[in-house]
């Protein structure tokens, strides 16, 4: 499966429950995959269950060694960007990800952007990738999770025509205050919203979600979730409130998550509003969660 150089070591295995709409508990594999150049990329992979049932498969994949973005919340914003993965080696990672954890019970293969990188950057990369994907397998599905980097690139890949199971757009915060100092290379809140008017209407995106980061006298006041009603009620759009997960960039910045019992009267206030919500997260540091690294730089 591997060549001389290049070997793919599982790094942590555990089990959680976890909040979310669609299961209740979650086996997580975090693995690192060491290319020919010796180049370090992470990959997540998480089954979920329902009722003591597996649900699907999800696949976290990196699209880019390092991280230009600089979220401050997110580990990846401390690893240096060194260079866009093609399409044909995300493909290969999937592939063997896929020979290892899929079987002929195995339902639903998800197949997520979703790890060091950001899509919308690389929209031709994306939409290859796509291709070779669903041609390997139909049960894979396809998402992207993506600050809004690039509204051009994000609209070139949807335009395409390929089809996306969820786009994901993360947001920190409602005012410019917050917002561009915690994604300083992220959409403008105002800007997101007009990009949604549009993205609801297309036939090929099954769902969209604004992944909504909770982040303790920052992002979680009540000017925060006012602005969230106003912005966003009646227009079709889920918001995922999500649990700050502990990285090395969110303790220097100071960034404190809310706790669980904050962050569900925070989505059902939303929920009151007229907004579809739900509270998503470990509520806990598991050390393998979305913005937390294992990768270790030599």
């Amino acid at each position: 499966m591997f060549t001389e150089n290049e070997k793919l070591s599982l790094i942590i295995s555990r089990e959680d429950a976890f909040s979310s709409r669609y299961f209740d508990y979650q086996k997580s594999d975090k693995y690192i995959y060491y290319n020919k150049n010796n180049e370090q990329i992470e990959i997540g992979v998480y089954t979920h269950y329902l009722n003591g049932i597996s649900t699907d498969i999800a696949i976290d994949l990196s699209t880019m060694i390092g991280c230009p973005m600089q979220c401050l919340f997110c580990q990846s914003g401390c690893v240096k960007y060194e260079r866009n993965l093609s399409s044909d080696e995300i493909s290969a990672i999937a592939k063997i990800i896929i020979k290892k954890h899929a079987d002929n019970n195995t339902k639903q293969i998800t197949c997520s952007l979703q790890g060091i990188g950001e899509p919308s950057l690389i929209p031709e990369t994306v939409i290859d990738l796509y291709q070779q994907l669903f041609n390997y397998d139909k049960r894979i599905k396809y998402s992207i999770s993506t600050i809004g980097a690039s509204i051009e690139g994000l609209n070139t890949i949807i335009k395409s025509g390929i089809e996306i199971e969820n786009l994901q757009i993360t947001k920190c915060g409602t005012t410019n205050l917050f917002e561009r100092k915690l994604t300083p290379n992220g959409i403008s809140i105002n800007k997101l919203l007009d990009f949604i008017k549009e993205v609801i209407k297309r036939q090929n995106i099954k769902k969209v979600k604004l992944n909504y980061i909770l982040i303790k006298g920052k992002t979680d006041r009540k000017e925060d979730l006012q602005n969230l009603i106003t912005v966003f009620n009646n227009k079709g759009i889920t918001i995922k409130i999500s649990y700050l997960n502990k990285t090395e960039c969110s303790t220097k910045h100071g960034l404190l998550p809310t706790s669980y019992n904050e962050a569900i009267l925070f989505s059902e206030e939303l929920q009151e509003n007229g907004i579809d919500s739900y509270v998503f997260g470990s509520f806990k540091n598991i050390a393998m969660s979305c913005g937390q690294l294992v990768t270790k730089k030599n």
